[in-house]
């Protein structure tokens, strides 16, 4: 199997794209009331993170090329883009953000969940999957395996089908996602070592059903087939712990 690994070169841009990913995100926190329109908070959030751009690639002679994508879930259903503006947040609604930040070529992804308004019922819950995803996080260093990672978020929720681990391979250059791709499936690349360089998006995801860490409510019917995503995060691998580029842990409400 191809693994590819990036330069240092590489590593750089990526961090950069990173940087503005967990901006963006930051800036959600920051703008996420009831009564709010997500299409006001779409427009809020890129205005904030386009002035952020970096102007200038790492020579100083070429402008960088920036694009940003974002897909909102409201209570784990997924919102066209085209009903945004109709979406109203409310008291206690789960918003989950998944955001792409491409960086001159090179992507990096980020997802974070919110509860909306001042409920704090469901905190100790989204507080379980931040912990989650962080255990599965430290494993992703030099020398683990693809199995290790998957053995301890089934270890978190062993009584839980709902769960699933993503973990995939990292685009080289302008491809988002390398191929073939990493992924986190029973017997599929699950014995593959982990290199120092290779660039990982490991996420936490949910199928549609009763799982014990999402009330029934919160997961609704919808017409976005990949599974609800409510935190994820890109990372660099390296000797004894990885480095983490979209940093889930400083984006606050």
């Amino acid at each position: 199997m191809r693994i590819f690994l990036k330069t240092e070169d590489e590593i750089i841009l990526l961090r950069a794209a990173s940087q503005l990913a967990t901006r963006a995100l930051i800036e959600v926190g920051r703008h996420v009331v009831p009564r709010l329109a997500l299409s006001h908070l779409r427009n809020k959030v890129v205005n904030a993170v386009m002035r952020t751009v970096p102007t200038e690639s790492n020579s100083g002679k070429e402008a960088l090329s920036s694009d940003t994508e974002f897909t909102f879930f409201v209570n784990g259903a997924y919102i066209e883009t085209s009903l945004e503006g109709e979406c109203m947040l409310c008291e206690g609604d789960w918003l989950t953000v998944n955001c792409w930040v491409c960086l001159d070529g090179y992507y990096s992804f980020g997802a974070h969940t919110f509860i909306v308004g001042s409920s704090q019922d469901d905190e100790p819950m989204v507080s379980t999957l931040r912990d989650m995803l962080r255990q599965v996080v430290r494993r992703a260093s030099a020398g683990h395996s693809i199995k290790e990672m998957s053995r301890t978020v089934y270890s978190l929720h062993s009584h839980d089908p709902y769960v699933l681990l993503k973990t995939f391979g990292h685009g080289v250059g302008r491809n988002r996602v390398e191929n073939p791709i990493l992924r986190m499936n029973p017997g599929v690349n699950d014995t593959v070592l982990l290199k120092e360089g290779m660039c990982l998006v490991i996420a936490l995801a949910f199928k549609h059903g009763r799982s014990h860490f999402i009330k029934p409510r919160l997961m609704h019917e919808s017409t976005f087939h990949n599974p609800f995503v409510p935190f994820g995060t890109t990372v660099v691998v390296r000797p004894g712990r990885p480095e983490i580029l979209t940093s889930f842990e400083t984006i606050v409400k």
